[in-house]
């Protein structure tokens, strides 16, 4: 649901609307989970302008390092186990 609220309706809405939700954007944004709703929550930010752009950069270079970094424990597990 909340995949669905990110990607299809919020983001239709204009700047104005999207303004008050500016502070439960940037909490999800720094809570990722396996739907990637951070990075849905980092493009509205983005697009509305909500938030300091280092702040946004930081953050996506964090979640960048995560992902490679998840992705060498899968290959790891698979070339060990398979």
């Amino acid at each position: 649901m909340r995949k669905r609220i990110l990607t299809d309706i919020l983001q239709a809405w204009p700047r104005e609307a999207v303004v008050p939700l500016t502070t439960q954007l940037t909490v999800l944004a720094t809570h990722p989970d396996v739907l990637n709703n951070d990075i849905e929550c980092f493009r509205l930010i983005l697009k509305h302008d909500l938030a300091d752009r280092a702040w946004v950069r930081q953050w996506l270079t964090f979640r960048k390092e995560q992902t490679i970094e998840c992705l060498q424990l899968f290959e790891e597990l698979e070339t060990t186990t398979f």
